[in-house]
């Protein structure tokens, strides 16, 4: 969320797209708008209307590196190098336990600190590296 508002304080607008698992575990995203696409060509379709896009390591977020979507994909435990959605730039904490997992099937750590310790002011960089920059200097 504090990324959203440091983006929307920039002037770039922002959505949420949720997922049937973000749905069912009653996700709400207040003050923004939220898609919830019910098909893969309709997520396909505000992807490709994105003039970037932020996340985890998920389906959507390689469906946009394929589409040529530019965007910025935060890594935790799993490895960018083999995990990394192709046509993305990757950002990730500087620590010496990372990566730890192949899957996070092991994850060890009770909490994902190098997930947590990937900070707004990083994402911001890297989306200011991206092609026809969303944020101006």
């Amino acid at each position: 969320m504090e990324l959203a508002e440091s983006l929307r304080r920039a002037g770039i607008p922002v959505a949420f797209i949720l997922g049937p698992d973000e749905q069912e575990q009653g996700w709400r995203i207040p003050d923004f708008p939220v898609h919830t696409p019910e098909s893969l060509l309709e997520l396909t379709a505000l992807l490709c209307r994105s003039r970037a896009v932020v996340g985890n390591d998920s389906g959507p977020m390689h469906l946009a590196g394929m589409l040529g979507v530019p965007g910025v994909a935060m890594f935790g435990p799993t490895s960018e190098r083999q995990w990394g959605p192709p046509g993305l730039t990757f950002v990730t904490a500087p620590l010496p336990c990372r990566p730890c997992t192949r899957t996070t099937r092991d994850l060890r750590c009770p909490r994902a600190h190098c997930l947590e310790a990937v900070t707004v002011p990083m994402v911001l960089d890297a989306l200011q590296t991206l092609p026809g920059a969303v944020l101006a200097d």
